[in-house]
């Protein structure tokens, strides 16, 4: 929890420069959330309908410092986790 405190600054300081400049818990930490994109985007679906947008935008907004960091790796499994969540939350609304 104190990664997302005082507006995210030391979760964003960690995604761009990495944890002591080392970048395996940052691709780690990129994998849990890649890994539960499902989740994340039947979330983002059931706040939409809600017309609670905050949700939504506090997930994309801790993952967008990760594309600007120093590490390609992360920044790329940044960009793929956003994409994922876009290909999910398309899905629900297919369905629906």
């Amino acid at each position: 929890m104190f990664l997302l405190q005082k507006n995210k600054t030391y979760l964003a300081h960690i995604l761009v420069k990495g944890l002591k400049d080392k970048f395996p818990p940052v691709i780690s930490y990129l994998s849990d959330i890649m890994a539960t994109v499902d989740h994340f985007a039947k979330l983002i679906h059931k706040e939409i309908l809600s017309g609670e947008l905050p949700g939504f935008i506090e997930i994309l907004e801790c993952l967008k410092p990760a594309l600007k960091g120093k590490n390609a790796e992360s920044a790329i499994m940044a960009a793929g986790t956003i994409a994922r969540i876009g290909k999910f939350y398309e899905r629900i609304i297919e369905i629906e």
